[in-house]
């Protein structure tokens, strides 16, 4: 691409020099890399340009939201791939974030993790990096759900999957309902501003007026590209599984930015480390959490006929019609159990069995029994 054009473009004020934050906030904020046209200087309002968007309108109005609230946390100087735990741990007797750096010695340099707190139990005490990256990924390694989930989820997204394609449609038509609604905002609002003589009140209804155009125009564009997905079913959803189902493979990636990844994508916080113990009880993301939940659910075999009330299921779509299985100590409790307020899920199983686990729920005056096919 000749030089002319770039400068015609504003991607490159100058092939030698570095590109200045102020020309990327400036390609960050044009709206043309939307599809879109906006001069307040010729009294253009937002509209469709007839050239096609790098990105959509939607992703380019969140970047600007973005950009006005700022970042949330600071960008580290001191990331580096000889430490990246680094800002991710933080000391289990006080809390405060540990420091990594290198320790020189006679023959070599060691690499140590340490509390700087003074009047911490563990201040100035250092942990060796090989100790502290080696018990996190053993944490990291347990917190992979258990094998035969994964493809469990990968049908259930599937069937997610086909159903939002069949209802494609509907959605359209809303989609449409809802540019109509705007529409008709907006008629109201320039009504207004021809029966009003207020200044001031002018100028709210054309802020009002700009906020209902871009949202509308964002619709529109949904509408228009959502007839078929951009990718198919095993292109959209491979990554994200591959990464639910053993999220240390990524961790043992070489590029820095992959092990940044993984802490925030697994971890929700910042993981507490205690000398002599190892790392506290983590808290992981959602996805992350509903898994655990799932591998840690109670389950015991329910017996076909004497609950009462029965809990029936048919029979006829679930499995073949088989004997109780349930022990004598559970036939005598289950009348102490009837009144305890819990949810029953019936979960079919690979064995074809069905699996009922019992998890508290608010009070609802009786229990019911979910089907999960």
């Amino acid at each position: 691409m000749p030089h002319q054009t770039l400068w015609t473009l504003g991607l490159a004020a100058d092939l030698i020099n570095e590109v200045r934050n102020q020309k990327v906030n400036d390609i960050l904020t044009a709206v043309i890399y939307a599809g879109h046209l906006e001069s307040k200087h010729w009294g253009i309002s937002l509209r469709p340009a007839q050239h096609e968007g790098l990105i959509s309108l939607e992703t380019w109005q969140k970047n600007q939201t973005r950009l006005k609230e700022g970042a949330y946390v600071p960008a580290r100087k001191n990331l580096n791939e000889d430490f990246p735990l680094r800002g991710a741990v933080c000391c289990g007797e006080c809390g405060h974030p540990m420091t990594a750096s290198w320790s020189k010695g006679r023959m070599s340099r060691h690499a140590y993790d340490m509390c700087f707190k003074k009047g911490c139990a563990s201040y100035r005490k250092s942990i060796r990096r090989e100790t502290l990256e080696g018990e996190f990924e053993e944490l990291l390694q347990s917190v992979q759900p258990v094998e035969g989930f994964v493809a469990l989820l990968r049908k259930m997204f599937k069937d997610i999957w086909e159903h939002r394609l069949t209802t494609q449609k509907a959605r359209q038509a809303k989609i449409k309902k809802d540019v109509q609604k705007l529409s008709g905002q907006i008629e109201q609002l320039m009504d207004r501003i021809l029966e009003s003589d207020s200044s001031s009140v002018i100028i709210a209804y054309e802020k009002r007026i700009a906020t209902l155009e871009c949202k509308k125009l964002i619709l529109e564009e949904k509408a228009a590209t959502m007839s078929k997905p951009l990718r198919g079913y095993d292109e959209s959803v491979r990554t994200a599984l591959a990464f639910l189902a053993n999220p240390w493979k990524l961790w043992k990636s070489e590029y820095l930015e992959d092990k940044r990844a993984v802490l925030k994508l697994v971890f929700a916080g910042r993981l507490a480390y205690a000398r002599n113990e190892g790392f506290r009880t983590a808290e992981t993301t959602l996805p992350f959490k509903v898994l655990e939940g799932l591998n840690s659910v109670e389950n015991r075999m329910a017996e076909r006929e004497g609950f009462e009330p029965s809990l029936r299921a048919n029979v006829n779509t679930i499995s073949s019609r088989a004997l109780s299985t349930a022990q004598p100590p559970l036939r005598a409790n289950a009348r102490r159990m009837l009144p305890q307020v819990a949810t029953w899920r019936v979960l079919l199983v690979p064995s074809q069995q069905i699996v009922v686990s019992k998890s508290t729920s608010q009070p609802s005056g009786k229990s019911c029994a979910t089907i999960h096919t």
